[in-house]
């Protein structure tokens, strides 16, 4: 796949991400704030489109470039330092300097009560009330667990007993990945838990590079795609047989992702280009901004309530971060020039 598409898949995932995040105040899940309007359009598609595709994607794309860190054999200390950098810092410099300052000025609930220094030893010791965040230490911890594997197996090799190695892999994964609800009985932090959650997409994503997107040479391993998807979907059905449900909702989120990473088109533009360069600062910055709205203006329209999350913070947030990106504070967004 050439890096453009990829370009196109990230800005794809930010405007889902933000767009989900704008309308989550008319989701019948979300009851931390209440309106007077309902609009059920929104809440299915936030609940069954927006919940059901857009952190598979996410994580599967983070597995896909995980894989060209695989062929560089990265120093184990090295890969840490770099997903701290990358992943770590921003999530304490966002709760420390933006998240709990703004929900401590709007009372948003769960940081109504204790000083500054309580609710940020909260979220970053205790890992509660971590909101959008989890994403990242999610996502530290996945990244920790497949470069282990990495360096026991070597994962990113193609010969035939590799292949064997990753339907292997996925199986459990997939298995790990329908169960996590035991962790969460073990390890009941949103953060750790939901690790385990998205492992299998995590592993896909890397699949997906390494047979599907590597040129003609490598066309004879294509034939095995399919038969992993099979096999996958098949040991869930016999697995859990009884929850339907699940298993088609397994299916149609195994069929989106699959089919973006084909069907996303590899030319770019200048707005693709400035929401992919701009999207981790978006992820980081955005959510927080919709509580002012929720807190304040609960009650407006829904079309106004979009158009200010969605359009106007939207775009604050990625202005926010291309000012960043301008300063010696760039680690914030997790951009930091490496040592040569």
């Amino acid at each position: 796949m050439k890096e453009k598409k990829l370009v196109n898949l990230r800005a794809l995932l930010i405007l889902i991400v933000v767009f989900g995040h704008s309308i989550i105040l008319y989701s019948k899940s979300f009851t931390m704030f209440q309106t007077i309007y309902k609009v059920n359009f929104l809440s299915v598609l936030k609940l069954n489109a927006i919940n059901a595709y857009q952190m598979q994607l996410f994580f599967s794309l983070s597995g896909y470039l995980f894989y060209y860190t695989c062929q560089k054999h990265k120093k184990y200390l090295e890969f840490v330092i770099d997903k701290a950098k990358r992943l770590l810092i921003p999530f304490i410099s966002v709760v420390v300097l933006y998240m709990a300052p703004i929900k401590m000025l709007l009372n948003v609930p769960g940081f109504k009560e204790g000083n500054y220094f309580y609710n940020c030893y909260n979220i970053l010791i205790k890992l509660n009330n971590a909101g959008h965040l989890w994403f990242l230490i999610s996502l530290f911890i996945i990244f920790i667990i497949f470069f282990t594997l990495s360096k026991i197996i070597k994962i990113e090799k193609k010969e035939t007993k590799y292949i064997i190695v990753d339907i292997v892999i996925l199986l459990i994964t997939l298995l790990i990945s329908r169960n996590a609800s035991i962790i969460k009985d073990i390890i009941p932090k949103t953060s750790i838990y939901r690790a385990f959650t998205y492992l299998f997409w995590f592993y896909l994503g890397f699949c997906i590079n390494k047979y599907l997107a590597l040129g003609k040479e490598d066309e004879a391993y294509k034939k095995w795609f399919i038969p992993y998807l099979c096999l996958m979907t098949g040991a869930l059905v016999v697995f859990r047989l009884t929850h339907t449900r699940a298993i088609v909702q397994l299916v149609a989120a195994l069929c989106v992702v699959v089919c973006l990473y084909y069907i996303i088109p590899s030319k770019t533009n200048k707005v693709t280009e400035y929401l992919d360069r701009n999207s981790m600062g978006m992820f980081l910055f955005h959510s927080p901004l919709i509580y002012i709205s929720f807190t304040l203006y609960p009650n407006i329209h829904p079309l106004l309530m979009i158009l200010i999350n969605f359009v106007g913070f939207g775009f604050l947030s990625s202005l926010i971060t291309e000012l960043i990106r301008k300063t010696p504070l760039r680690i914030i967004i997790g951009e930091y020039k490496k040592n040569k």
